[in-house]
């Protein structure tokens, strides 16, 4: 099977071509770059093959119409299918470490709401108008104000 190049038939063959012509005619047959094509590429019509991809292609926009992946099996073969192929392994194992974390926070108990009422009982009470318990928020003030 030759290739012949279609612009040199367009615009005619140049200088340096026809002397690449003229010293491929020197050469001895049998030389230089050659390809055979088995049997079965030979009969291989990559219309056909076009042709089933279209064919495909005019199934699914039918099924789709249809409402055919609208279906909860449906819904959940396509979604298991990518879940398996590996196109998701990263984001699946993210979101497992969030939820992971999510509940972990979900045990740890809120401090701030115990200090809250911690200390409105104590205010209740009386606490801070002891003179021993002013005297130590004002030593206490003091200091964060002057380091």
């Amino acid at each position: 099977m030759r290739i012949e190049n279609a612009i040199n038939e367009i615009r005619g063959h140049q200088k340096s071509e026809v002397r690449s012509q003229e010293t491929q005619k020197k050469r001895p047959a049998g030389k230089g770059d050659s390809f055979d094509l088995s049997p079965a590429a030979k009969t291989l019509n990559t219309s056909s093959a076009d042709q089933v991809r279209q064919d495909r292609i005019e199934q699914t926009k039918q099924r789709t119409r249809n409402g055919f992946y609208n279906q909860p099996e449906v819904l959940k073969a396509i979604a298991d299918a990518i879940i398996h192929s590996g196109a998701v392994d990263q984001v699946v194992e993210e979101t497992r470490s969030i939820r992971s974390v999510t509940e972990k926070l979900g045990e740890v108990p809120d401090l701030r709401d115990n200090k809250v009422v911690e200390v409105r009982e104590r205010v209740e009470r009386g606490f801070y108008d002891l003179p021993v318990i002013r005297e130590q928020i004002a030593d206490k003030v003091g200091t964060a104000l002057t380091g």
